[in-house]
C-alpha cells in the first residue's frame, strides 16, 4: 500500500529516497534554503515545494493533489 506524505525541513531530501522502498510517496517538501530548494527542483520537477512550513495548511488547502 502506497501512502501519501509530505516532508518538512526537506533539505536535499534523503528522506524521500530511503523511505521510497517502504511504499511512501512524497507529494510535497518544504525548504526555504535556496541551496536545498534549487537541488529539490533539480532533482525531484514533478514535486512541489511549499516553502515555508508556516503556510503548509493554508498551501495544501489551495493544492489539487494528483492520485
Amino acid at each position: 500500500m502506497i501512502k501519501t506524505v509530505g516532508s518538512i525541513c526537506s533539505g536535499i531530501e534523503a528522506a524521500s529516497v530511503a523511505w521510497k522502498p517502504l511504499g511512501l510517496d512524497f507529494k510535497w517538501f518544504s525548504e526555504i534554503a535556496p541551496f536545498p530548494s534549487r537541488v529539490l527542483n533539480e532533482k525531484f520537477p514533478q514535486i512541489i515545494n511549499l516553502g515555508d512550513m508556516n503556510n503548509i495548511p493554508e498551501e495544501s488547502r489551495q493544492t489539487k493533489w494528483e492520485a
